[in-house]
């Protein structure tokens, strides 16, 4: 991974909050998000947070510990993914 943007919204400082990842490798993003996109759905579902892939970066929407949660996730996946290639 090569970086972190952290972009308060326009409703205070946890509302609206967006983080975007940027990823080294755009080779292990299809790993990563799995089959139409069906892991960053999971992540969705499971830890209430909106997001949305855009070429090596991944823009995540949500309160700041669901935000953190899916960053972990995130990469642990991209880690996994860097083994497997």
């Amino acid at each position: 991974m090569t970086g972190e943007i952290d972009t308060p919204g326009p409703s205070g400082p946890q509302a609206g909050n967006s983080l975007t990842l940027s990823f080294d490798d755009n080779r292990l993003l299809a790993l990563m998000f799995g089959e139409h996109d069906q892991h960053l759905t999971l992540i969705e579902d499971r830890l209430g947070v909106d997001i949305t892939p855009r070429g090596n970066q991944v823009a995540l929407r949500g309160d700041v510990h669901a935000r953190d949660n899916a960053r972990q996730v995130l990469h642990s996946l991209y880690n996994r993914a860097l083994k497997v290639l």
